[in-house]
């Protein structure tokens, strides 16, 4: 209501307190007490609205928000109660409860953050104040009540613009002579008649009594002239003084005179009418946006029970644990049995591990088996140790590698998939290095940008806790001018712009770069596979298709699952506080038939059909692993033209990537973006997340795995004719820690790898900190030849930057970026990334909505936040990765061992 203006509300904020008073539906009782933040506190709306006053009602009232944006003082509120001593002892009894009333104004502009602006208030309300009663109120009643209310200000702007007209009329055709009463009086008579036939029957009865008027102070005005020429022929001097002086009083009238008496009344008139016009307009617009805003209203404790799917997914993880636990047992047990057997059959085990140091030459090497969950064919590489157990702990670095567990071929079924549950198992695995040192570099890319994931959501995932502050102290100077001045409450606005306009906040937007990281990784992983199996297998390979395609179904689907049985089952009952409610849109998104978008990986395409569907919102993050799966879908037809002929497959490969290029200049010219999807949420549904949008990284993933092959056999035929010494192999002691290097004549000229790093650094730092410009103000500086030119080329510079950044970590011609990439914790943590990315959404969510006020943004804040974040995100991945996600894989490599597929 503050939308129609502080200081032209007033006859429309009475008459509503009048219909209001008039009705005596409990809707509108309930209303009442939620009307308070709308009309600017407590005492705004005590002034307008007749309330109680008695101790327990003010207690009431004193516990809701002052203003939209404010939730009041929630604790407060859901502790009043009331003590009763009627019968019995005295009792407590809870006589209010808390209820969150969220709406949303559709703003369908290209130059605000959103589409919508959505706010909320709080207020505290009686117990017999249900939700569905104040929805209604806001939903249906409040509509009508500021209809009848616009009806009557305008009746009344009608019936004031009348009377200040034929005042106007009068005054202009009056005059201070003899006959100005009388020319009043037919004046005011003409102006009745008109009032009447416009259907204003009450202006019409107060001109005619002033035509009356009129009339009867001509009438005395001639009577007192003829007293006074009688008086004067009767030589009455002081009488005829007297009858004069009356006479000059009539003509002369009240204060000023008739005149300017009756010109500062039309002047009160018409200021009049101006402001029931604005409150007319006000109104009109209030009610207009009340109807087209869509409410939302939730009545008490924020925290819900354990639904059924909440249970049944609390159950199932009791049972992998259990069965961890057995597995865990039964492979200590069947560990001691065979250290046993090893022990009776072995002359001199140390011995001959110590001989077989001696041979490699290198210190500290033992043996070349396999330890029980490696990732190869070698001993996976154990990083320097630091006292006895090393930074990672006995488990993950111990001085002799058990022997070689019994193939789990040779083991039952059933004994083998027990043992794909095996905490000893699978925490070896976790721990242990690859053999083939070339590619470690990866795991430092993934671990780095999986934190930069975390970094940026934690900035955009508190906007909706903190409210219009939060969104003022982070967004760019303008983002406000599409509002109402009133809708913003007491928000204050940094004169200079939020944090998005300084120069070392680039990082946060920039993070949208670390998905793209993420595609490029899996189209040099998915292409490095293939290539190996389709050279084997050449057109053979597509008839394990099906088999291909359902191993990564099963390989991702079950964390998805967890993920989303999560959403629907346990957030509604993980927190508690005001603002709470709103955390469960996505579960709720979920729940209406959003699951099964999610696992079968199309929701951004169902998004890009129906922005507005719920089935594209539940777990919104899953853009990205549905863009993932359907890369990975159609990764073979990208892959087989190498196979065939390398021309063949560069031409296609550079074709894809000229469509891909040439799509994103196309819907970002056509629709006019800005180089950001924080612009606008069309942005983000028709480009950022569809995929021949998003296709450019994994391309040149692709194209990067394919020139490294190509120039592994390059070498490798170089190598076989003669041609290569060798001297340049696997440096910087590669092969002293039991780790291949790259291949024989792989390295570049010096200058060629100082050229490719200079590259990589110069284009990572100008996409990074290259949008300075853009987030300066809204509308953006940036033309839309810029913006087109960003889009449509920042993720493709990225994705070549990664590419050459990875060759001269491959080829071991940048030791530092590449020993910092490649250490050994990163390659740890670099397997939790999957688990970190599907679960920190739901953790921030349940740690930002659980608070009981708005967020404050500060940096100190944010650096704490981000580093919760990110420490639970690691807990919480580590518990699954050792729970489901590796148990899924081992399960996955074991059923297709049994069928025969291997590689």
């Amino acid at each position: 209501l503050r939308s129609a203006g502080r200081r032209h509300t007033a006859v429309a904020m009475a008459a509503l307190v009048y219909v209001l008073a008039a009705t005596a539906q409990p809707e509108m009782e309930c209303l009442s007490w939620c009307l308070s933040p709308l009309l600017g506190g407590a005492d705004a709306a005590s002034q307008l609205i007749p309330v109680k006053h008695d101790a327990l009602s003010v207690k009431i009232r004193a516990a809701s928000g002052a203003h939209v944006g404010d939730t009041g003082d929630y604790l407060r509120c859901i502790r009043i109660v009331n003590e009763t001593t009627m019968s019995g002892p005295s009792r407590q009894e809870h006589v209010s409860d808390f209820a969150l009333v969220q709406f949303a104004v559709s703003l369908a502009e290209h130059t605000t953050p959103t589409a919508t602006l959505e706010a909320y208030f709080g207020c505290c309300v009686p117990t017999s104040c249900s939700a569905e009663r104040i929805q209604r109120g806001f939903t249906h009643e409040l509509p009508k009540l500021l209809q009848v209310v616009s009806s009557r200000l305008h009746q009344t702007e009608r019936q004031l613009t009348t009377l200040e007209e034929a005042l106007s009329h009068v005054l202009r055709k009056s005059n201070s002579s003899n006959n100005s009463f009388s020319a009043a009086a037919e004046q005011l008579g003409l102006e009745a008649s008109r009032a009447n036939a416009s259907g204003l029957p009450a202006i019409s009865q107060a001109l005619s009594a002033a035509a009356v008027a009129a009339h009867a102070a001509a009438m005395l005005d001639s009577g007192l002239r003829a007293a006074e020429a009688l008086a004067d022929r009767d030589n009455a001097t002081t009488a005829a003084s007297t009858l004069r002086e009356a006479d000059s009083a009539l003509l002369h009238g009240p204060f000023k005179g008739w005149q300017p008496t009756l010109e500062a009344f039309r002047a009160v008139l018409e200021g009049q009418v101006a402001s029931l016009q604005a409150s007319t307009t006000g109104l009109a617009a209030l009610g207009g946006m009340v109807t087209a805003t869509r409410f939302s209203v939730h009545v008490g404790s924020q925290r819900k029970p354990l639904n059924a799917v909440g249970w049944c997914l609390i159950v199932v993880f009791g049972l992998l644990v259990a069965l961890v636990a057995v597995a865990t047992g039964a492979d200590v047990r069947d560990g001691r049995a065979r250290r046993r057997h090893h022990a009776s059959t072995s002359v001199a085990p140390l011995a001959i591990q110590a001989r077989r140091s001696e041979h490699t030459g290198c210190p500290g090497a033992i043996g070349t088996g396999a330890s029980p969950g490696g990732t190869g064919g070698g001993a996976p590489r154990t990083p320097p140790r630091s006292g006895a157990e090393g930074p990672g702990g006995a488990a993950c670095h111990a001085s002799v590698p058990a022997p070689s567990p019994r193939p789990h071929d040779d083991l039952p079924l059933g004994s083998a998939a027990l043992r794909c549950f095996s905490l000893q198992r699978n925490w070896s695995s976790l721990c242990s290095l690859r053999h083939d040192g070339t590619m470690d570099c990866l795991d430092g890319i993934r671990t780095l940008s999986m934190a930069w994931v975390v970094f940026g959501h934690t900035m955009v995932y508190a906007i909706g806790v903190g409210g219009a502050q939060y969104a003022a102290e982070i967004l760019p100077k303008g983002w406000t001018d599409r509002f109402p001045a009133t809708a913003l409450g007491d928000v204050s606005i940094p004169p200079e712009g939020g944090r998005l306009s300084r120069l070392s906040y680039q990082l946060v937007p920039a993070a949208f770069f670390a998905v793209d990281t993420f595609f490029w990784i899996t189209g040099v992983l998915t292409a490095f596979a293939l290539l190996r199996q389709m050279s084997a297998r050449r057109v053979g390979w597509f008839r394990l298709y099906p088999v291909y395609a359902l191993g990564r179904w099963v390989r991702l689907t079950p964390m998805v699952a967890v993920a989303v049985a999560a959403s629907v089952g346990l957030m509604p009952s993980l927190g508690d506080g005001p603002l709470y409610f709103l955390s469960e849109a996505e579960g709720e998104a979920c729940a209406a038939g959003g699951w099964w978008v999610d696992l079968l990986y199309i929701q951004n395409l169902v998004s890009l059909h129906d922005p507005q569907s719920k089935l594209g919102g539940c777990e919104r993050h899953f853009w990205y692993l549905a863009n993932d799966m359907q890369f990975y879908l159609v990764a073979p037809l990208m892959v087989f033209p190498f196979v065939l002929s390398y021309r063949l497959g560069w031409a296609a490969l550079g074709l894809l990537l000229a469509g891909s290029t040439a799509a994103n200049a196309a819907i970002a010219a056509v629709n006019h973006y800005a180089a950001s999807p924080l612009f606008d949420m069309t942005y983000f549904t028709r480009l950022y997340i569809q995929p021949w949008t998003r296709a450019q990284p994994f391309l040149v993933g692709v194209g990067f795995a394919a020139l490294w092959t190509q120039l592994q056999e390059r070498a490798t035929r170089r190598a076989a004719a003669g041609l290569l010494d060798g001297s340049d192999d696997t440096a910087d002691g590669a092969a002293c820690d039991g780790r291949k290097g790259p291949p024989v004549g792989m390295r570049s000229p010096p200058g060629v790898a100082i050229g490719l790093c200079g590259f990589a650094a110069v284009v990572m730092l100008a996409t990074v900190f290259g949008t300075y410009g853009l987030y300066q103000e809204l509308p953006s500086r940036w033309t839309d030849t810029q913006n087109v030119s960003f889009i449509a080329l920042s993720r493709l510079g990225w994705a070549l930057a990664l590419s050459a950044l990875a060759y001269v970590c491959f080829t071991r011609q940048a030791p530092l970026t590449n020993a910092l990439l490649s250490w050994w914790p990163m390659q740890i943590w670099g397997k939790l990334a999957f688990g970190a990315y599907v679960s920190h959404p739901l953790l921030m969510t349940a740690l930002y909505f659980s608070e009981t006020r708005p967020l404050a943004y500060s940096d100190a804040w944010y650096a704490r936040a981000f580093t919760t974040n990110l420490v639970w995100a690691s807990v919480v991945a580590l518990v699954l990765w050792l729970l489901i996600e590796k148990p899924s894989a081992n399960l996955l490599a074991l059923a297709l061992a049994r069928i025969g597929v291997k590689g």
